[in-house]
């Protein structure tokens, strides 16, 4: 019995060290009008874009990020951030409740070794200083990773 409870200690303390996968190729690189991997090879990514996410929460989670990546080949994702919107908020309304929104998104692909895409998505007024504080934001929080 002390020998099992020891076996799920030890299995406990790997998995919590366990380190994320890293993505499939590295640190991108743009060359002319190729995504290239670290090593300069020209590679395609694949994936989905996501409505932001004051109209579709429920994809800004964890489990959703990792069965796009296991049930679709997906390796990137793209999360877009509107300024506002008529129903459901948006930066300029629900600041603290989206960039938490956005951080957790991009926190799991992260986990899962997949590519995000952050975005700001405006159609007709692009309130230029809520984009600048979005990304001031979303680099801070993600400056090296």
């Amino acid at each position: 019995m002390c020998l099992i409870k020891y076996f799920y200690l030890v299995q406990i303390l790997v998995l919590a060290h366990a380190q994320n996968p890293p993505p499939p190729y590295g640190q991108l690189q743009i060359k002319g009008r190729f995504v290239e991997d670290s090593h300069g090879n020209v590679v395609q990514l694949r994936g989905m874009s996501l409505m932001a996410s004051d109209y579709l929460s429920e994809w800004f989670n964890e489990t959703a990020i990792y069965q796009t990546k296991c049930n679709w080949n997906s390796n990137i994702i793209r999360f877009g951030q509107m300024p506002s919107t008529p129903c459901c908020g948006g930066w300029n309304n629900t600041k603290d409740r989206d960039y938490m929104r956005m951080v957790n998104a991009v926190n799991a692909c992260i986990k899962h070794g997949i590519y995000a895409i952050v975005d700001w998505h405006a159609f007709d007024d692009p309130q230029i200083d809520l984009a600048k504080d979005f990304f001031a934001n979303m680099s801070k929080t993600f400056s090296g990773q």
